[in-house]
């Protein structure tokens, strides 16, 4: 890899049975390395992916989650309509093993400060995505679920947040997805 110092490489791991997914968050506004285990089961074939729009520091690579064919890495600074308020971004793998970019999403009522992109993951056809500035509930956190339709266009379908928001809970600092069902994790939670 290009490593520098700064970098911040393995902030954010993924892993399938055939692929690993690096985070390097400080890179440059933020990269993703993947990698792809060989029939030896050696990690090669680095594939260093970037945003469409780097813009600076976005942090783009804080969190990463993979499942099948999709990709989805926070940048949860990028200034997506509002400083700070963050964006996820999903990527593809095409015919000839090559990941790239599909889709960029972002939250239909973020604001300044939003940091929507802390905490991803992807599951077959379902996204979770984490705003951990979720100003309507405290600085609480907040999860949007996506879903992918037909043509592999990721949608959103739902937003979900704390019955009881208590002031910067993280309401979505830890999510998984297990077919219809997603856990949430609310670390700060008193």
């Amino acid at each position: 890899s290009d490593g520098a110092a700064q970098d911040w490489f393995g902030m954010s791991i993924a892993l399938t049975d055939e692929y690993m997914v690096v985070g390097s968050p400080g890179d440059d506004g933020g990269s993703i390395y993947v990698y792809t285990l060989d029939n030896n089961g050696n990690w090669g074939n680095e594939q260093k992916l970037v945003t469409p729009d780097n813009g600076g520091n976005d942090f783009f690579g804080y969190s990463v989650s993979i499942s099948g064919n999709t990709i989805v890495a926070g940048a949860h600074i990028n200034n997506a309509g509002f400083v700070n308020s963050g964006a996820a971004y999903v990527f593809k793998i095409d015919g000839n093993g090559q990941w790239g970019f599909a889709q960029k999403l972002t939250a239909f009522d973020a604001s300044p400060n939003y940091y929507f992109g802390s905490t991803v993951f992807v599951s077959d056809n379902y996204m979770a995505i984490q705003s951990a500035g979720d100003i309507i509930n405290n600085n609480s956190g907040a999860v949007y679920m996506f879903e992918q339709d037909i043509n592999g266009v990721w949608n959103y379908v739902q937003k979900l947040s704390h019955d009881n928001p208590s002031t910067e809970a993280w309401f979505g600092s830890a999510l998984s997805i297990s077919g219809d069902h997603v856990v949430i994790g609310n670390a700060l939670d008193s």
